[in-house]
This record gives structure tokens, C-alpha cells and sequence, in this order.
């Protein structure tokens, strides 16, 4: 893989990250739930970009990552059900406006990152990157 690849990989991690971390910031003075739980979705892009930084660098995945990476999101997991109970027994009132402006910034970042991964697919070959994926 072309040192493109490896910036167009990068490049998703970094923003998949900082998105993670935004979104999950903004959660709480929204008061939202979703919010929450579909930062948990962007940390694991940017952790599974990460990875893929890793595979292209020839260094094999140890099983113990794997299994660490699934007990780390299963406690993030487990945050936001403890999240959604305590906001079932105390109540909450979800703010539209907050929600909306972060999922519209949050659905931005994605497109943005698909746009770079299908550039990057079309400069060297879908079945370059599917094997990456793998």
C-alpha cells in the first residue's frame, strides 16, 4: 500500500476520534442518550482504523487486542445502558436543537471519511482495501 492509503487510513482514525469525543461531550448538556451511544460507534472506527494502521505495517493482530478491544467497548456499552436507566427513573428532557446540530456535524465527518476511503479505493483498487478490512 502507497503512503496514501496509509494517510487516507490515518486521516479517518484522527477524525472518526475527535468525533467520537465530541459527540460524546456534547451527550450530556443535550441530555441525550443517542447521542452517547453512537459516539461508541465512532471511537470504534477510529479504534478499528487504528488497527488497520497497524496490519499495513506487517505487525499481526494479537488475539489479546481483540479481546481487549471487545471488553473496553462492552464497558463504554454497558456506561450508556447505566446512562439510559438513570435517565428512566429520574427522567429527562432531550434537547432537539443540540441533537440536531451535533448528528448534522457528526453526519458531515462520516460522509467526509467515506469520501476519503472511496478516493483512496479508487486510486488503488477496491480489493487493496477490502483486504485491509479483513
Amino acid at each position: 500500500m502507497e503512503e496514501t492509503t496509509r494517510a487516507a487510513i490515518a486521516i479517518v482514525a484522527f477524525i472518526s476520534g475527535v468525533m467520537g469525543f465530541v459527540e460524546s461531550m456534547a451527550a450530556l448538556p443535550a441530555v441525550s442518550t443517542a447521542l452517547a451511544a453512537d459516539a461508541l460507534n465512532l471511537l470504534q472506527q477510529s479504534v478499528n482504523a487504528g488497527f488497520a494502521l497497524w496490519a499495513i505495517t506487517g505487525v499481526k493482530r494479537q488475539r489479546w487486542t481483540i479481546w481487549l478491544q471487545a471488553v473496553f467497548m462492552m464497558a463504554l456499552g454497558a456506561g450508556v445502558c447505566l446512562i439510559a436507566a438513570g435517565r428512566l427513573v429520574v427522567g429527562s428532557e432531550p434537547q432537539p436543537f443540540a441533537m440536531a446540530v451535533v448528528g448534522a456535524v457528526v453526519l458531515a465527518a462520516t460522509l467526509t471519511c467515506a469520501a476519503i476511503m472511496v478516493h483512496a479505493a479508487g486510486r488503488h483498487g477496491a480489493s487493496d482495501l477490502a483486504e485491509l478490512a479483513r
